[in-house]
């Protein structure tokens, strides 16, 4: 920064030379790392909401009466974990 620069100017050629390097985009990929085994509970967790999910529709497509479908939402939505 010379004598004579703005500070606006100064702080406008150091965000784009941090963004040539790639250091906020390093930044915000490493603040956001997830390790490997909360990676695999997600997954798994995915899965088995997914499976839930797809039972609860198959209940809902079976002819069942509204009390029974709002039970079985209920119940899905317990097992889940989710409100």
């Amino acid at each position: 920064m010379t004598d004579s620069e703005p500070v606006e100017a100064a702080l406008r050629r150091l965000k784009k030379q941090l963004d040539r390097e790639g250091v906020l985009w390093e930044l915000r990929r490493r603040s956001f790392f997830v390790n490997g085994t909360e990676r695999r509970r997600a997954k798994a967790f995915r899965k088995r909401f997914k499976t839930r999910m797809a039972a609860l529709i198959a209940q809902r497509n079976a002819g069942m009466s509204q009390s029974a479908i709002a039970q079985a939402n209920a119940a899905f939505w317990q097992r889940t974990g989710k409100p």
